[in-house]
């Protein structure tokens, strides 16, 4: 009995010098604090993640743009859409309307519309007549 006394006594005594102490309140330097960028710099910085991975964590996304988590999360909600489930649970991908493949698909088709142009600009037009 005296052994698990000891032991009894041993641990609550390191017990209170563990936990006895007041914690010293941690200020966070101005150096460590993140800045808001604006906007629109930051929703260039995150198309350029997004050239870079079709799929961002948000920790990823955070390490990468080094912005504040709220932040992120209220500029990704514009441009990207977050898979809750299946294979990518838990990551970003850009929204349709902001992929590259749609808007190449898009440029294609404004090139290729006939909206009162036959497509080829009049200079370069007068350019290929001055052969005569």
């Amino acid at each position: 009995m005296d052994e698990n006394e000891n032991r009894a006594s041993g641990s609550s005594g390191a017990a209170i010098t563990k936990f006895g102490n007041p914690v010293l309140n941690q200020q966070v330097s101005i150096e460590q604090k993140t800045t808001r960028m604006p906007k629109n710099e930051l929703i260039d910085l995150l198309f350029n993640a997004f050239e870079l991975y079709a799929y961002w964590s948000l920790i990823g996304l955070k390490t990468y743009v080094k912005q504040p988590e709220s932040y992120l999360e209220e500029v990704l909600s514009e441009i990207a859409t977050l898979d809750k489930e299946g294979t990518y649970g838990n990551f970003y991908h850009l929204k349709p309307e902001y992929s590259r493949q749609t808007a190449t698909h898009e440029s294609i088709a404004t090139v290729g519309s006939t909206s009162g142009n036959s497509g080829v600009d009049d200079d370069t037009a007068l350019e290929n007549n001055d052969d005569d």
